[in-house]
């Protein structure tokens, strides 16, 4: 390892805590093969260990990333007012989309287009469209059908990926927004992905700041006490993690994307059980082979809404399982893009074809 490298490992805190983390590991699964007895506690007490480092560390960057954002001098406004899509794509969603697509509707700074993406819904979503935003669908429910104040694209049943990319041949803004169908901005919630992503040419993804909310059922206040401190503190940490542009998930529920950079990576996975965290791996990996830079990605703090999560065990559990498999899924595939700062990123061509 060159000396230059060598000092790049040094600087990156997040190279540290996944060798750190690795390496606990490493250990833990030795420990739960050979030991037994009382000492077999030793996996546990590694993994609570690890658990609360890791907690303490992250707590630490995000506070660094708050305080220094809250101390930064406030940029001036900017003159550029980018395009911007709302795609929402829902299926069997007709009980909650009124409440997402009214508060779409009734922004401080409403959208260029609204384009919602059925995706085969057999509740009566359609006969919703068509009645209460006056969507002109074609004979047949199949088609694009058009309203005064929004897009419907009617289709069968194919999965969010493939509906969104369908979605994404009928926009011509610079921004692209998914929205999931019982996610309910906040009043100023587009005004203010505008200005973020005004301000900063380069970049190229970001998400809201969600709060969870747990549809009624008898342990509902349970289930959404858990989920909000799971949310503050992922949107925490996505802070910290965006202060080194090491950011890698942005929530689908409400994320934000330059159209032209989404489309150069070829839009969403179909076969990914997670195609908004799988995205980001893509668009980091092209942002560094094509451009020799880190892809910039931000939580857009002043951009807020609320999202329905689950309240029952069994739901929760199909919802956990599904995401930590598309995680597992993921690193896989991408396995070259982690670990020390030697193996990422990638060795780069001058323009005559030679390392350096």
């Amino acid at each position: 390892m060159s000396e230059h490298d060598q000092s790049a490992l040094r600087r990156d805190p997040f190279s540290s805590l996944l060798l750190a983390a690795v390496a606990l590991l490493l250990a833990s699964l030795f420990a739960a093969a050979s030991l037994t007895g009382p000492l077999s506690w030793a996996v546990g007490l590694i993994y609570i260990c690890y658990d609360t480092w890791l907690l303490a560390t992250m707590v630490r960057l995000s506070r660094r990333a708050i305080l220094l954002q809250l101390s930064a001098s406030p940029a001036p406004p900017s003159e550029r007012r980018p395009s911007l899509a709302v795609l929402i794509a829902a299926r069997n969603e007709a009980a909650a989309l009124p409440l997402a697509l009214d508060a779409v509707l009734s922004q401080d700074d409403p959208p260029d287009q609204l384009i919602v993406i059925d995706d085969g819904s057999t509740d009566g979503t359609l006969k919703l469209l068509r009645e209460r935003y006056q969507a002109n669908l074609p004979d047949g429910g199949r088609g694009v059908g058009r309203g005064p104040r929004l897009t419907v694209l009617a289709k069968a049943g194919s999965g969010k990926a493939r509906s969104l990319n369908e979605a994404l041949t009928l926009c011509h803004t610079e921004l692209v927004v998914t929205l999931d169908a019982d996610t309910v901005l906040d009043a100023g919630a587009l005004a203010a992905v505008r200005a973020d992503f005004a301000l900063d040419p380069e970049l190229a993804a970001g998400c809201g700041v969600l709060r969870p909310v747990a549809q009624p059922g008898r342990a509902a206040k349970v289930f959404e006490l858990y989920q909000t401190f799971e949310y503050l503190r992922s949107f925490l940490w996505r802070m910290a993690w965006s202060r080194d542009d090491t950011l890698v998930l942005v929530s689908g529920a409400f994320a934000i994307f330059r159209r032209e950079t989404l489309l150069a990576v070829g839009g969403f996975d179909p076969a990914s059980n997670v195609e908004d965290y799988e995205l980001l791996f893509r668009m980091h990996r092209r942002s560094w082979e094509e451009r020799g830079q880190p892809l910039r990605v931000r939580v857009v703090g002043a951009a807020r809404a609320t999202t329905d999560v689950p309240s029952r065990a069994g739901t929760f559990l199909r919802q956990r399982t599904r995401w930590f498999a598309g995680f597992i899924e993921t690193m896989f595939k991408n396995q070259d893009m982690g670990g020390a700062a030697e193996i990422w990123p990638p060795r780069q061509l001058s323009p005559a074809g030679q390392d350096h």
